[in-house]
C-alpha cells in the first residue's frame, strides 16, 4: 500500500536523528511518536503497532521535530500527547486505585 504522497514528500527532507513525529490529517494529529531515527521509523511497520499504521494510512502530513537525544524525544512525546490528544494515541491509563478495584473485582468472582 502506498504512503500518503505529502509523506512521500517530506521523507525526503528528513533527519536521520532522535525526534518527535506527529502524523496528520487536514492539520489535526492522527499521532504522536518518538524515534531514534526519524528518517526511517515513521514510516515502518512494526507488530504491535497497528494504531500507528492505521494513522500512516490517514495522514496526508507528517511533522518531523528533530530533538537533540533520544531522552528529550521521549519527554516531548509525553508532552504532546495530552495536549494534542491525537485519535491513535489512546490508551487506557490505571492508577493504583484501578488496580486496586480490578484486583478485588477478580479476587471476589475466583
Amino acid at each position: 500500500m502506498d504512503l500518503p504522497k505529502l509523506a512521500k514528500l517530506e521523507r525526503n527532507k528528513t533527519f536521520s536523528g532522535p525526534g518527535v513525529y506527529v502524523l496528520k490529517r487536514a492539520n489535526k494529529p492522527l499521532y504522536i511518536g518518538y524515534t531514534s531515527n526519524l528518517q526511517k521509523r515513521p514510516y515502518k511497520r512494526d507488530k504491535g503497532h497497528d494504531s500507528r499504521w492505521a494513522a500512516i494510512l490517514e495522514a496526508n502530513n507528517v511533522e518531523l521535530i528533530p530533538c537533540d537525544s533520544l531522552d528529550l524525544a521521549k519527554q516531548l512525546e509525553k508532552e504532546l500527547i495530552p495536549k494534542l490528544k491525537p485519535k491513535y494515541n489512546q490508551r487506557l491509563t490505571l492508577g493504583p486505585a484501578d488496580l486496586e478495584n480490578a484486583w478485588r473485582i477478580v479476587h471476589e468472582n475466583w
